[in-house]
């Protein structure tokens, strides 16, 4: 596997920066004041009371992180990005919920964890690792905009939107219990362990001429093939190609006759009786910088959701980085990098050098 060169002498560690935001997709519908907008069906599938799915992204400095800007850099920077930003869920009669503009109290959304001093990048590792399941696990207050920014000041070295799910499958059949699925329920309030890893896209695009596939197709292909590594068991699955997939025209048909909440059941039902869900985006090609602070990389995670195996991929400057969301103690993170990392070489070998 292709292994990235140190780009300066802070790059062996990271900084890292968590902004946490509830899954907010944006749309406006009817006639409503600049103040009053109705929240999307999915915004309103996951905040409900059987659903409460959150975005955790991450992003990683070259250097030491300087917070004394931060309050600034939100007002100025981060709130005109979007008014979602600025507002707050009400529930109106008839249960409908809509945005309202709020004045937003910035010091109440930023968080700066302290750990002991002078511990090597290997302990700060296991900090963030533990800090990002803790805050994973968390409920936002709900008098508020629903987003928190998390600064991690301490160097580690495997540091640690609206997007798309993939893989979901009916909820009328369940898969077995597996070394990758434990069947507990409730699993979305368990601890998670957090894995990351880099692979480099030109080898990626190298596999997908010599197939003649997509990209897609080449990290699924990964996923799979580490997934079988590091579970060393074969299961024959249940459903077929008729299987009924989750659509938004057959959301938005439950939704319609029996309302937001019973499509937000309907929703966990298909992801807690699957194994998994996998979601990707494509990430900007330059580097960038926040605040003069280089950005090093950076990815994201589903949390709330009601399964064991959560994958996200995302893209930057030439790596797709990977971030594999499971319930801690289901899987040894170590052995499952490692897995992870001769799936690729196995693939790479096989179809490029042979």
């Amino acid at each position: 596997m292709q292994r990235f060169p140190k780009s300066s002498a802070f790059s062996l560690y990271r900084y890292t920066l968590v902004v946490r935001m509830e899954h907010q997709k944006i749309s406006i519908e009817g006639l409503w004041s600049d103040d009053e907008v109705l929240v999307s069906p999915t915004g309103q599938y996951f905040n409900s009371s059987v659903l409460s799915i959150s975005v955790l992204s991450v992003l990683e400095s070259e250097i030491p992180i300087d917070d004394s800007p931060t309050l600034a850099l939100l007002k100025d920077l981060f709130l005109p990005i979007n008014p979602r930003f600025s507002s707050m869920v009400l529930c109106q009669r008839y249960g409908v919920k809509q945005w309202n503009k709020v004045e937003v109290k910035l010091q109440d959304h930023v968080n700066v964890p302290t750990f002991p001093q002078g511990k090597s990048p290997e302990f700060y590792d296991a900090c963030l690792n533990d800090y990002l399941s803790k805050i994973a696990l968390e409920l936002f207050p709900q008098g508020r905009p629903l987003w928190n920014i998390h600064i991690f000041k301490y160097p580690t070295i495997n540091s640690a939107s609206d997007f798309g799910w993939s893989l979901l499958k009916s909820s009328f059949l369940q898969d077995d219990r597996t070394p990758i699925r434990s069947g507990v329920e409730g699993v979305e309030f368990l601890p998670m362990n957090l894995i990351t890893m880099s692979l480099s896209l030109d080898q990626i695009k190298e596999i997908m001429v010599n197939l003649s596939v997509t990209i897609n197709d080449v990290l699924t292909g990964n996923v799979l093939t580490r997934i079988s590594l590091s579970a060393r068991h074969k299961k024959s699955s249940k459903r077929d190609s008729a299987g009924v997939f989750l659509t938004g025209r057959l959301l938005e048909t439950v939704r319609k006759y029996r309302g937001p909440e019973a499509t937000a059941q309907y929703i966990r039902s298909t992801l807690k009786n699957s194994s998994m869900t996998v979601s990707n985006m494509i990430g900007p090609l330059e580097r960038m910088s926040l605040a003069n602070h280089p950005v090093k990389g950076f990815y994201f995670m589903v949390v709330g959701v009601p399964q064991v195996h959560t994958i996200t991929m995302v893209s930057y400057m030439n790596v797709v980085r990977i971030a594999v969301g499971t319930e801690k103690g289901l899987m040894d993170p170590q052995k499952y990098k490692s897995s992870a990392e001769s799936a690729f070489d196995m693939i790479y070998k096989a179809i490029v050098k042979s």
